[in-house]
């Protein structure tokens, strides 16, 4: 499954989700210190957005 996935990930789609990836992590830790609380399995679609995104805009050409 991987091998089928490199070819459609690029640098710019794993940077994007890396980001998000980052943000989840900082919100489950503010969540585990209680300094915060937050709903970060509501917020796991997010991982999509990039996704969706960088496909739409490969295929306008963009």
């Amino acid at each position: 499954m991987a091998g089928a996935a490199s070819g459609f990930i690029t640098t710019e789609l794993l940077t994007e989700i890396s980001i998000i990836g980052a943000i989840l992590i900082f919100a489950s830790g503010l969540n585990i210190l209680g300094i915060r609380n937050f709903k970060t399995m509501n917020l796991t679609p997010a991982l999509l957005v990039p996704v969706i995104f960088i496909t739409v805009k490969n295929l306008l050409g963009f």
